[in-house]
């Protein structure tokens, strides 16, 4: 009997992950796509300026939707196990929430773009509706994670590609720019669209105190979403007040293939996700750390894969971006190769197990620390080694900060086994 639950709960997480590689290869193989029509359409000073852009709005749709996915997706998964009438009730709950987070986000960056970051202020049409799509988009996300729809979303996701795909060579050659940005706004309106109407659990009451328990718990991640802005895309806007342009168009083409080789890892940790989070509701500490104890050999896999892709990214810059391959492009890319193993190991950390287990302020509180060294050590090591510094400090607080959260959650939860001895 046992045997059989097991296969079924293997058979499960093996469907779902098949579901949710395709969803998420398929939205990031076409943003790969875009990015890769950007880069040949547009001059790589231009391309610097797009992605300088892209990392602006991205600031905005963190406070859009300040970790409410997340957070949706924990509690619809809880509430499933304990009062699944609740459960449409979080959805609207949810989505009243982002609204809110929206229009006021919105407002401050209307309001910015006229005091302080008059580059965006010609781009404000595109960004306000762009704030509000994402961030409800990823809320869905996180709604169809929770129900474990990952064959569905799957569908809508792909499906909304294909339809717009061919739209983006026409708008960036004609609009540059502001072709590229307003692809993403068509591609998001399609995609919130077909997640709205395929949803089933619908319906029109807000309950407060399921709202107040979302924005609680998404508060937490919200602020460690911005915390992890600042080992990310901080980058991208530090380099611009340096003055260096085409490295951040480096950047984004390195970052984008980097990328890609935490997909898989990211999908597995959130498909263990609703396990996770039903056995610490059932307070099954032992089996999680089980789980824990197997997160050694995820690291040396990534070891593996660092080692192996020294050799496939000259390769693929030279096929896909020949006017981008040159000697700090490769530089930018063998320095984040030591950032692989640590990555790969935290992302399943986090997503399976640190969030899951409503451990979110411990990912807040060290990731805010974090990125406030990376911060102090970009603009220290950027003076000491030219543009590559950046690069330094993201490496060596990010690997720190991985190393700490997983001694830390190691403790915490080995302390509640013991207590259920």
């Amino acid at each position: 009997m046992v045997k059989i639950n097991l296969f079924k709960i293997y058979k499960n997480h093996g469907e779902n992950y098949l579901w949710r590689s395709i969803q998420t290869f398929g939205k990031m193989g076409l943003e790969f796509i875009i990015l890769y029509i950007v880069a040949r359409l547009l001059t790589p000073i231009q391309f610097g300026d797009y992605s300088y852009l892209m990392a602006v709005i991205g600031i905005f749709i963190i406070f859009g939707e300040f970790g409410l996915s997340a957070s949706v997706s924990r509690f619809i998964v809880e509430y499933e196990t304990i009062s699944p009438q609740k459960v449409k009730d979080i959805i609207f709950s949810t989505f009243i929430l982002c609204i809110i987070f929206s229009s006021a986000v919105s407002v401050v960056l209307y309001l910015l773009s006229i005091l302080f970051f008059t580059k965006i202020f010609e781009f404000i049409l595109i960004f306000i509706p762009l704030i509000f799509l994402i961030s409800l988009v990823n809320v869905f996300d996180g709604i169809y994670r929770g129900l474990k729809n990952f064959k569905k979303l799957s569908f809508i996701s792909i499906s909304s590609g294909i339809i717009v795909l061919p739209i983006s060579f026409f708008l960036i050659t004609l609009f540059d720019i502001i072709g590229a940005l307003s692809f993403h706004g068509i591609y998001y309106l399609t995609l919130f669209i077909l997640l709205f109407k395929s949803i089933h659990e619908k319906n029109y009451i807000f309950d407060k105190k399921l709202a107040k328990k979302v924005l609680n718990y998404a508060f937490v991640i919200g602020f460690a979403n911005l915390a992890y802005f600042l080992y990310t895309n901080i980058d991208i806007l530090i380099l611009e007040s340096y003055g260096f342009i085409i490295e951040i168009s480096y950047y984004r083409i390195v970052n984008s293939i980097f990328n890609f080789i935490f997909v898989p890892f990211i999908i597995l940790g959130q498909i263990l996700a609703p396990s996770i989070t039903q056995m610490a509701t059932k307070k099954r500490f032992a089996l999680i750390k089980k789980y824990l104890n197997k997160l050694p050999y995820i690291f040396i896999l990534g070891f593996i894969i660092s080692f192996l892709s020294v050799f496939f990214f000259p390769f693929i810059i030279t096929i896909l971006f020949p006017e981008y391959y040159n000697e700090n492009i490769l530089i930018i890319w063998n320095v984040l190769l030591y950032l692989i193993p640590f990555k790969i190991f935290g992302v399943i950390l986090i997503q399976a197990f640190v969030v899951p287990t409503g451990f979110g302020k411990l990912t807040f509180y060290l990731t805010a620390i974090g990125g406030v060294f990376n911060v102090g050590l970009d603009f220290l090591f950027i003076n000491l080694f030219g543009f590559i510094g950046v690069f330094y400090s993201t490496v060596l607080v990010h690997s720190l900060t991985i190393i700490f959260t997983f001694i830390i959650f190691y403790i915490r939860n080995l302390e509640k086994v013991n207590v259920l001895k």
